[in-house]
């Protein structure tokens, strides 16, 4: 249900986390990026992986390195939130999750 202040909500609670995690990450408008921007996945993996190493990340395709990316996670406590999820197929692309 659009316009009843979700996103707002959710973006002013992520404000308020503590410093209990090492890093975090809001992504906004997951389904509105992935169904019409040609080059969606690709900015919202940069965003993720940009917020969660504190570094520019750049990425040539929809694929994340994912032994790369696992590696420099591990053990990081991180709190992200992805906002307007519309499909589970979005968080595995996202995320780069090949198990379907």
């Amino acid at each position: 249900m659009g316009g009843s202040g979700k996103t707002t909500v959710a973006k002013a609670i992520y404000n308020q986390i503590p410093c209990a995690f090492d890093d975090k990450s809001f992504i906004q408008g997951i389904r509105e990026v992935c169904e019409t921007d040609g080059r969606g996945l690709v900015h919202l993996q940069e965003k993720l992986s940009s917020d969660a190493l504190k570094t520019n990340v750049k990425i040539e395709s929809g694929e994340i390195k994912k032994i790369t990316f696992e590696d420099r996670l591990f053990g990081k406590k991180l709190f992200i939130v992805l906002d307007d999820v519309k499909e589970i197929d979005q968080l595995k692309d996202l995320l780069g999750n090949n198990k379907r």
